[in-house]
């Protein structure tokens, strides 16, 4: 994962190691949401109707067009559809909204269990040079 450096708002920087931002990727939220929709959708194999219809499960009056609409970003995609379409794939709307285009779930796991390793690593060398205090 890429280092986001952003300010603070009382001025300072902020560096965060774990976090993509929009910003990082191609396109605005509904663009990154739809396009890991139908990341989510492929990779179970299911149509955009029978995405749809389990949709239907939860209560809302979604059709295949629905699916495809919120896909290519051309419907907004409501927060409480948002939130229900996270449990239908198992993910977390955070997930949703920082999808990597392009990188599978193994390689964003294998680039954040390394970036943990790095930051263990620093956290036990500043440990070190505190003199074991922390």
């Amino acid at each position: 994962m890429r280092e986001v450096r952003g300010e603070a708002g009382g001025g300072g920087t902020v560096t965060s190691a774990a976090r993509i931002t929009f910003d990082d990727c191609e396109g605005s939220p509904e663009e990154i949401a739809g396009q890991e929709l139908r990341r989510l959708r492929e990779a179970r194999r299911w149509s955009q109707e029978e995405t749809a219809r389990r949709m239907d499960a939860y209560g809302y009056d979604w059709h295949q067009t629905t699916v495809a609409k919120v896909e290519a970003a051309q419907r907004p995609l409501r927060l409480n559809e948002a939130a229900d379409m996270c449990r239908l794939f198992g993910v977390t709307i955070a997930g949703l909204l920082s999808a990597v285009p392009g990188m599978t779930d193994g390689e964003l796991e294998r680039q954040a269990t390394a970036r943990l390793a790095r930051l263990e690593d620093r956290i036990a060398r500043a440990r070190e040079a505190l003199g074991g205090e922390a």
